[in-house]
């Protein structure tokens, strides 16, 4: 497991969030690192908006799925 990984689900299990919220901001986490090629640490310029477009442009996702993924990126950028 890498550290940002082990990090992020240590800063988040103390919010009460199921498990099963857990590993999926965590997986979407790893997904945008392995489009990105780089640490989601260490991001562009403004990371939430490019990764919203990449979900929206290049992923094709709906609306809703992005909305639902939204809360990942803010956790992991603020």
């Amino acid at each position: 497991m890498t550290h940002l990984r082990q990090r992020m689900q240590e800063d988040l299990r103390p919010r009460d969030l199921p498990e099963r919220t857990i590993r999926r901001y965590t997986c979407i986490v790893a997904k945008l690192a392995k489009y990105f090629h780089k640490s989601p640490d260490r991001p562009g310029p403004d990371p939430v908006r490019t990764s919203l477009l990449y979900l929206l442009h290049e992923r094709k996702l709906a609306g809703r799925t992005i909305q639902s993924d939204l809360p990942a990126l803010k956790f992991l950028h603020n």
